[in-house]
C-alpha cells in the first residue's frame, strides 16, 4: 500500500463510510439544485480537500474536507462511475446514473487527473437534463437563426462552437444535427466521452 492508503487505514476512512457516501451525495444534490454545470474537487496539500461548484460559467467555493478524505472520495465517486479504484497515475473518464431525492435520475461525466503531491483532481460534468431541444427553441436571433441553418443545410463545411462551461455548445450541436438528421443522411460524431446519446 502506498502512503495515502496506509494513512488512510490508520484513520478508519474508507470508501463505503457513510460520513464519505454522505459528503459525495450531498455535493451532487447541492449542485443539482444550484443548477451547477460541474463540480471540481481539488485536494490541496496545504491540508484540506475544496470543492467548488461551477455556475454561470464561475467557480464558486462549496465547502473544504479534511486532506485525509482525499483518496476516499475519489475511490467512492470512482466505484460510482465503474472506474478503476486501483489506478491513480492515469486520467480516467466515466458515467454515472445518479437519482436526486425528489427530482429526476441525472447524469454525470467524471473525469480524473492526478495532480502534484500524488493526488487525483476530479470534476464532475452534469449533463442535460430532459429533452433536447430543438432548433427553434434555441430562440436565436432571427438573423442569426437564418444564417446558421443555411450553413447548416450546405452538403460541405466547417461550423465552430466556442464559448465557456454551460454556454450551450452541446445543447446547440445537438439541435443543429436534428436538422441534418434525415433518413438519406449518415451521420457519425467523434466524441469522447459521448456527452447525449
Amino acid at each position: 500500500a502506498n502512503g495515502g492508503e496506509a494513512e488512510e487505514a490508520a484513520n478508519g476512512i474508507s470508501d463505503g463510510d457513510v460520513n464519505i457516501v454522505k459528503l459525495v451525495n450531498d455535493a451532487i444534490n447541492d449542485a443539482y439544485d444550484k443548477n451547477a454545470s460541474d463540480i471540481h474537487i481539488e485536494p490541496d496539500i496545504r491540508g484540506f480537500v475544496n470543492v467548488r461548484f461551477r455556475i454561470d460559467g464561475e467557480c464558486i467555493h462549496y465547502k473544504n474536507f479534511p486532506y485525509e478524505y482525499r483518496a476516499a472520495i475519489a475511490s467512492r465517486i470512482k466505484i460510482m462511475a465503474d472506474l478503476d479504484i486501483t489506478e491513480r497515475r492515469l486520467p480516467q473518464d466515466g458515467k454515472i446514473k445518479y437519482k436526486v431525492p425528489g427530482a429526476d435520475e441525472i447524469e454525470l461525466r467524471v473525469a480524473t487527473l492526478p495532480t502534484h503531491g500524488y493526488v487525483e483532481d476530479i470534476v464532475l460534468r452534469l449533463l442535460t437534463r430532459g429533452k433536447i431541444m430543438t432548433f427553434e427553441e434555441l430562440r436565436m436571433p432571427p438573423v442569426v437563426h437564418d444564417r446558421f441553418k443555411a450553413q447548416l443545410t450546405k452538403p460541405y463545411g466547417l461550423i465552430l462552437l466556442v464559448g465557456p462551461t454551460g454556454s450551450g455548445k452541446t445543447t446547440i450541436a445537438h439541435a443543429a444535427l436534428q436538422i441534418i438528421n434525415k433518413p438519406n443522411v449518415k451521420i457519425w460524431t467523434a466524441e469522447d466521452p459521448v456527452e447525449i446519446t
